[in-house]
């Protein structure tokens, strides 16, 4: 069966009548978790929404005031899945979403287009192609592809777009002149399947969209950065291995003031079995150096990490019988969760500010 929306690609609203109708379910993924829908697939005599299919998804609209979620093809009909029942010879008003469709012909005519040019430049031959939702890509039987391919290609192909020639589509006797993409941008090749390329492109609309997109986040780096677009990656890698440079001091301190904390300690009532310490701007380092330098494994080890008003870490260490014993209630305390083993339970505190609470607790079961 030949579809209406294959007759004509720019009719956008459409008379018919629903053909059948029967209760289904559609599997979505949302979130990247699959899910599944309950509802309705409707057959109507004719439609103007393209079902999905060779790598492009299908179209979007409306069914009278009801959403079309997914359009399939199944023999010669084409199935419409909505979230409610029609009745059979029911006269329906379908409206096609035009900005979805017009994308997916943009999409389209540049995918047949860089896989002509592609053929007849380099001989590589397209095995397949993905209409993604931002950024699609042709699969290509080549072992590479290389920058000044890419360059070449990409050049043919917008001059064929500049020339202005009609893109005729054939449906057995019919036909129609859509309107090619405005320009085509080749992103870049990874490897794909063995012995094929994937070729990554965006067509038409969705190149001011990247370019919009890619021009905003210029702007911000610029500003971050205080530097024009020429120097972001020189900026960036100064920025960044200043960062890291940063880090191994705060580090270096760090293990300082714990080696520093630990001397205090040891400096102080030796019959004192618990070491209570908190640090806001402590890490897992912090604490194993505080450990390190404890060398007593009579001592009870307690260090919490973060900010007072919100979430942090906690770290207890001793005896394993002491440990395992009390972990899970300092956990508790701190709406928290933990685990660990061989006298040490660590883990991540909802409410660093019980932190004196679970002092507390601690004084009571081993100072007792």
């Amino acid at each position: 069966m030949v579809f209406k929306c294959q007759e004509d690609s720019f009719l956008t609203e459409f008379d018919t009548k629903v053909k059948a109708c029967f209760p289904s379910i559609h599997e979505t993924v949302e979130n990247g978790k699959k899910k599944k829908c309950k509802g309705f697939k409707v057959i109507l005599e004719d439609t103007i929404l393209f079902p999905e299919g060779g790598g492009q998804p299908s179209d979007t609209g409306k069914i009278d005031d009801i959403v079309v979620q997914h359009i399939t093809r199944e023999g010669l009909e084409a199935l419409h899945f909505v979230d409610r029942e029609l009745d059979i010879g029911k006269k329906v008003h379908v409206k096609l979403d035009w900005n979805h469709r017009f994308d997916n012909m943009q999409q389209h005519s540049g995918q047949h287009l860089i896989t002509a040019m592609a053929d007849n430049m380099f001989g590589f031959k397209t095995t397949s192609w993905w209409l993604g939702c931002k950024v699609s890509h042709i699969e290509l039987d080549t072992l590479e592809i290389s920058k000044d391919q890419m360059k070449s290609l990409e050049v043919a192909v917008n001059q064929k777009i500049r020339e202005a020639r009609s893109v005729t589509v054939k449906v057995y006797n019919s036909s129609t002149d859509p309107e090619l993409s405005k320009m085509v941008k080749l992103l870049k090749a990874e490897k794909g399947k063995k012995d094929k390329i994937n070729l990554f492109f965006i067509v038409g609309e969705r190149v001011l969209n990247y370019l919009d997109h890619y021009y905003e986040a210029e702007k911000a780096l610029t500003s971050v950065l205080n530097g024009p677009l020429e120097k972001h990656a020189q900026l960036a890698e100064k920025s960044v291995s200043s960062l890291k440079l940063s880090q191994k001091i705060i580090t270096t301190l760090l293990r300082d003031i714990a080696a520093l904390e630990v001397k205090h300690f040891k400096s102080q009532d030796p019959e004192n079995l618990l070491f209570i310490l908190h640090r806001k701007e402590g890490d897992i380092d912090f604490m194993n150096s505080i450990i390190r330098e404890m060398e007593n494994e009579n001592v009870t080890i307690f260090i919490t990490c973060g900010d007072e008003t919100g979430t942090g870490s906690f770290l207890l260490y001793g005896k394993e019988d002491v440990i395992s014993q009390l972990g899970h209630g300092v956990a508790n305390i701190l709406d928290g969760k933990g685990g660990g083993k061989k006298g040490r339970f660590q883990g991540k505190a909802n409410k660093i500010s019980n932190r004196m609470q679970a002092a507390e607790f601690l004084q009571e079961n081993i100072l007792k």
